[in-house]
């Protein structure tokens, strides 16, 4: 990538927390996609993408900032407990939840295309948005103040999600979470469909 002021600094702090850069996207020891966020509160490129994303079908919801919203939970609040395969399964899958007499739905999106493409980006938007609330840096309300380009890998990468959506492309081979039993694969479901469980 260019040397940009934004990508030097967010490279830097990438560095800095030891996380690795791969699928297009910067991931912990675990692989779990990670955000970057610079003490000025710059990002990385899929933190901004789930910024955008998240903006554009979640908040209604959840509400601006993910800090939630009379009818459903603060996002930021969720994944400071939250691991990433059940923040996946329970995207994927939907959840109903009773609590003080009130049922809350949370809908499948495991279909929709425009969430399962950018579910890590989203994922790493509401993390460093949890990491805030929590006190460890990440991203106070509001837009970030720049972002990282866009690597060469990611741009390829969103290239091929946009092209070949047919199964789940964006899902192959992900772990489901608890929704669907911990640690199954879609790989070993690929002849059903998110809608059949």
């Amino acid at each position: 990538m260019p040397a940009s002021p934004e990508n030097v600094e967010v490279q830097a702090a990438a560095k800095e927390a030891a996380l690795e850069f791969k699928d297009g996207r910067y991931r912990d020891k675990d692989g779990h996609p990670t955000p970057v966020v610079t003490k000025d509160y710059k990002v990385d490129w899929a933190t901004w993408q789930g910024f955008r994303r998240y903006h554009d079908a979640c908040h209604v919801c959840h509400g601006p900032n993910a800090l939630g919203s009379t009818f459903a939970p603060s996002l930021a609040d969720s994944l400071k407990t939250m691991d990433y395969e059940t923040f996946y399964g329970t995207v994927v899958g939907g959840r109903v939840r009773e609590a003080g007499g009130t049922t809350y739905v949370m809908p499948a999106f495991g279909e929709d295309k425009n969430i399962m493409c950018y579910l890590d980006d989203i994922y790493t938007y509401i993390k460093a948005r949890s990491l805030n609330a929590e006190g460890k840096g990440g991203m106070p309300p509001g837009r970030p103040n720049g972002r990282e380009d866009i690597s060469a890998e990611a741009k390829k990468r969103c290239r091929v999600r946009r092209l070949r959506y047919s199964k789940p492309l964006c899902m192959r081979g992900r772990p489901l979470g608890p929704v669907f039993g911990a640690k199954k694969s879609l790989k070993s479901l690929e002849n059903i469909t998110v809608s059949s469980f």
